[in-house]
């Protein structure tokens, strides 16, 4: 139009885009219209449709029906990104040298005797992959679960959705289970992760499909099938399982966590080996477990996949941690600054509350820290129990208490051992997430 105006003829390309939409009149046909007149060729793989077995809602029905679920295995998606998505495939070849050269400084137990040592420069050619699997409420009515499985590049910078690929995504309501209907739906998903994960490592997409059958016709799995992964310069380690406690131990099968013994790298439990002992008398310290005097794995494929060892799940640091030892922590803290003999002023329990939450707010302001919560009470707390708040909540108000015991004027030996603790944990929390000495913000 102000080509028009101007008494110019717009060119045709220019032309054709100001009709998408019918000149913008309709944005909702915009991005239908632009694919038409501007083909892209699509660069992510087609899922692959897996056969499964499932199990009705309702009805009495222990034979599984089956049915049709598509799935993208890592090794596809990785070799798409490196073919297609350079800005988005993670490392380059220094990147990785300096990350293996710095889990070699720590003595990392996940790299003693892995297989990879014995690959030709690995430690700039291996990248390290993170696998998570959760649960999430997917309905209002019902409160069903969506159980998922995804993957991520170890050495991706920042967060964010598009930075980590799904695999599969299955109703729990609708699991088949093979003590009740003869086959297992996530028996049959996990075949194929597993097998991904392999080929990664082996640098060599699959020939043939985890039970020895050819690829479908028209699949990437098909078109990929025996041919070097990222043109053999990388290939992938499965170096992290990061699930929560629940789902490492209903899916993963690690110790589960309300066993009699419930640690996963030691055989701690409720009796003799008390895992609540701390300090260096523990009973169960001298038997934690090293490689080669380990158990067995747990009985799951994830435990062999090339490379992974019982240290590749380091545990649900959200819940053993964010709302585990640090709510427990703050908790105390709160009882103790709130106790009528204790530093906040006030005549009543109310008052001093008020005042603790007054200088919460100011040690934020002095710090120029956001301050997560909105306010605080004897709700929150209980006498034996951990504060009520959000995991995120949790993290954040380390940063706080710790300059709340640091303005105190006179503090005990109790205080002092607290605010000892604070700094150690938020030393931890900051670790590479650190900006001018404060806890970054969401995501850190």
């Amino acid at each position: 139009m102000e080509f028009a105006f101007a008494g110019l003829e717009a060119p045709a390309s220019i032309g054709k885009l100001s009709k998408i939409g019918c000149y913008g009149q309709y944005p909702g046909n915009c991005r239908r219209d632009l694919l038409r007149a501007h083909a892209v060729l699509p660069t992510l793989p087609v899922p692959l449709p897996i056969r499964v077995a499932y199990a009705p809602r309702t009805g009495d029905v222990y034979m599984p029906l089956h049915m049709d679920l598509d799935i993208i295995t890592p090794n596809v998606m990785f070799e798409a990104l490196y073919r297609h998505h350079g800005s988005v495939f993670s490392p380059a070849a220094e990147e990785l040298q300096r990350f293996w050269d710095g889990v070699a400084k720590t003595g990392d137990p996940k790299l003693v005797n892995h297989p990879m040592l014995l690959k030709e420069n690995w430690r700039r050619r291996a990248v390290p992959l993170m696998l998570h699997g959760d649960g999430a409420r997917f309905t209002k009515t019902t409160g069903n679960t969506m159980v998922t499985i995804q993957w991520s590049f170890l050495l991706s910078t920042g967060f964010g959705w598009t930075k980590i690929y799904l695999i599969a995504a299955f109703p729990k309501s609708c699991r088949a289970y093979a003590r009740v209907h003869a086959a297992d739906t996530w028996d049959i998903i996990w075949a194929y992760v597993c097998q991904g994960f392999a080929a990664l490592f082996e640098g060599t997409h699959s020939a043939v499909d985890p039970f020895g059958d050819e690829w479908p016709e028209g699949s990437a799995q098909r078109g990929l099938a025996g041919t070097p992964i990222a043109d053999n310069k990388f290939f992938g380690v499965l170096w992290c399982m990061n699930p929560d406690a629940e789902y490492a131990c209903n899916e993963l099968h690690v110790q589960h966590y309300s066993a009699n013994a419930r640690c996963h790298w030691c055989p701690a439990d409720i009796t003799a080996l008390n895992f609540r002992a701390v300090g260096d008398t523990a009973p169960w310290l001298p038997h934690v477990y090293a490689h080669g005097t380990d158990p067995p794995l747990p009985n799951h494929p994830v435990w062999r996949i090339p490379g992974v060892t019982r240290w590749h799940y380091p545990g649900d640091w959200m819940h053993s941690m964010d709302l585990g030892a640090v709510a427990y922590l703050h908790n105390g803290c709160v009882l103790d600054l709130t106790a009528a003999d204790g530093p906040c002023a006030g005549a009543n329990e109310e008052q001093r509350y008020l005042d603790l939450w007054n200088r919460m707010q100011a040690a934020d302001r002095a710090a120029l820290h956001a301050l997560r919560m909105r306010r605080i009470s004897s709700k929150h707390v209980k006498v034996m129990g951990a504060l009520k708040a959000k995991a995120n909540q949790c993290k954040h108000l380390a940063f706080t208490f710790m300059h709340v015991l640091r303005a105190l004027p006179d503090a005990d030996n109790i205080a002092d051992t607290r605010l000892r603790i604070y700094e150690l944990l938020v030393e931890a929390y900051i670790g590479r997430g650190a900006l001018n000495g404060r806890l970054l913000t969401e995501g850190s």
